[in-house]
């Protein structure tokens, strides 16, 4: 008996994980975009470069938000924000240049896009290391 009911509990266990998983890949618009974003920008004169994007709804219901290094480096603050159902479009300030960034929601929990239409950008929602 100890060992059905172990087992049942263990399924539960395991159905909920896959259900909290699902769920989130399924959301849209500010539920999919807001958040801390590790992005690879490919194709800079400089290289391959890896970014921190954050973009957070404020108390008023503005967005805000930065980009820089994953490091927390050399932060830009965004100075356009707009969230649609399936994509999200930000611009900033890098070296002078009002830059845009178009991102795309890919599968699952993905970004695909480009910045300044001309480097390919590739996402994934950023996890802070311990």
């Amino acid at each position: 008996m100890k060992k059905v009911v172990l087992m049942l509990l263990v399924m539960m266990m395991t159905m909920s994980a896959f259900a909290q998983t699902a769920s989130k890949a399924d959301k849209t618009g500010e539920e999919f975009f807001l958040g801390k974003w590790e992005l690879l920008v490919e194709g800079l004169p400089t290289g391959d470069a890896k970014m921190l994007l954050v973009v957070e709804k404020t108390a008023d219901g503005k967005y805000k938000g930065t980009i820089g290094g994953t490091d927390g480096s050399g932060m830009s603050p965004l100075t356009k924000i707009v969230i649609e159902p399936k994509t999200m479009t930000v611009n900033f300030n890098g070296q002078g240049f009002d830059v845009p960034l178009y991102l795309d929601k890919d599968k699952g929990e993905t970004v695909t896009g480009s910045m300044n239409d001309m480097f390919d950008v590739t996402g994934k929602p950023f996890v802070e290391k311990k």
